[in-house]
């Protein structure tokens, strides 16, 4: 219901015409009776509130008006062609466009509300194959036609159940076959190839093996980093840096000969030509080259962590225990150097860190450590390249004879 508030009326009033005997005129004020009509639209920017006792519901399973049931389902018919490999199908965002029909009713209200519906696969009709996870297939030669014909040079065959494939990268004469089970190189022979299984530890992920056609390097399922040429495999350990990854992404500096281990949060940097793993920017994913330039790949800003190294296990030739007094170093570096030391008792347990210590302009960290095996860890806060010139460690060995092997 509407009410309006009408204002004052005014009505004017006009005689025309002439007459010799009218020479007075009288107007009398009596009622006037009027008929009055609005004609227009009505609107209201201010609608009632939803009254959900007014919703309407479809059943899709129900029946329609003729008697005819489950006519409201929706229905989509899938169908793939030529040989399948492993699919994954995953149900994204479903459309839907609605329109009215037929004569307008007395008034309509349309709500931009959520439409719920609930869906089910059916798997009749799907016909599943044999999975072919550890199946190597190699084309024609000079184009990329996985058909067998007359020739017989395409082909596939299984590897030694390997699991999902990850990578294949050339080595030599051989190429090598980076699986989540296990590591294949496979040679050719004439028209087929030959595989021989030589790591029975998987790749950790897709992207966790590189190389180059003489030396390839991945890291394993236990977090392992491997060295793989056509002659040997070395393990090079430093799992219990390279295991808490949970995804490794290995991009190779051929110009610098490092190679970066990176998981978004986590990097590391292996020199291969000092043999050795420090920490590094945890978010680069790939190089290139422009003439004299390096072009580091990242998909965000690189983030530059203070310099860290640590080197490897020493036991100073002996088993026995052993209290380090200091250590000392000489380098050609300016910027300050901190050191600490990683050390145990027993080779079954985790190893157990000393604090910081900074050098003294001296280069000689007093850093007291009773232990049987150590490693030493250093870091820099400001970046500077920097080379360990000469390493000494000062202590004493607990118990020693002439069958130790002394080392200072």
């Amino acid at each position: 219901m509407a009410t309006i508030n009408a204002s004052k009326l005014e009505f004017g009033f006009h005689i025309q015409g002439w007459s010799d005997v009218i020479r007075h005129n009288n107007i009398l004020t009596n009622k006037l009776f009027f008929v009055a009509s609005i004609k227009g639209s009505f609107y209201s920017d201010r609608p009632l509130p939803r009254n959900p006792a007014l919703d309407l519901f479809y059943d899709c399973n129900d029946e329609d008006r003729f008697g005819n049931s489950l006519q409201g389902r929706l229905s989509f018919n899938f169908e793939n062609f030529g040989e399948c490999a492993n699919h994954w199908i995953e149900a994204g965002k479903l459309n839907f466009n609605f329109s009215i029909h037929g004569e307008d009713v007395l008034g309509k209200v349309l709500l931009n509300n959520k439409l719920e519906f609930d869906f089910k696969i059916s798997a009749a009709g799907i016909h599943v194959s044999i999975s072919k996870a550890s199946w190597l297939k190699w084309s024609q030669i000079g184009h990329l036609s996985f058909t067998q014909d007359h020739s017989n040079i395409a082909g596939e065959r299984p590897l030694y159940s390997i699991g999902i494939i990850y990578d294949i990268i050339k080595l030599e004469k051989s190429v090598i076959v980076y699986g989540s089970k296990g590591i294949v190189q496979v040679k050719p022979i004439e028209k087929n190839w030959s595989p021989k299984q030589i790591i029975s530890i998987g790749s950790k992920n897709k992207k966790a093996q590189i190389g180059t056609e003489l030396n390839h390097w991945y890291v394993d399922l236990f977090g392992c980093l491997w060295h793989i040429t056509e002659k040997e495999q070395i393990n090079l350990g430093y799992e219990e840096y390279l295991n808490p990854l949970t995804t490794a992404i290995l991009s190779l500096d051929k110009k610098n000969n490092l190679l970066y281990i990176c998981s978004s949060t986590i990097g590391y940097v292996y020199s291969i030509k000092d043999k050795s793993l420090c920490k590094g920017i945890p978010n680069i994913s790939g190089f290139a080259y422009d003439k004299k330039a390096t072009m580091v790949v990242s998909d965000q800003t690189l983030i530059i962590p203070p310099i860290s190294f640590t080197t490897d296990i020493y036991d100073l030739g002996t088993r026995k225990e052993k209290t380090i007094f200091n250590i000392e170093l000489a380098t050609e570096g300016i910027e300050d150097m901190e050191v600490c030391i990683a050390y145990r008792m027993d080779k079954r347990i985790a190893f157990a860190y000393t604090p910081w210590v900074t050098f003294t302009p001296q280069g000689i960290a007093y850093l007291p450590c009773y232990c049987r095996e150590f490693k030493l860890c250093f870091r820099m806060t400001a970046y500077e390249k920097v080379y360990l010139d000469e390493l000494k460690i000062n202590g004493v060995i607990h118990g020693f004879s002439h069958l130790d092997i002394k080392r200072r």
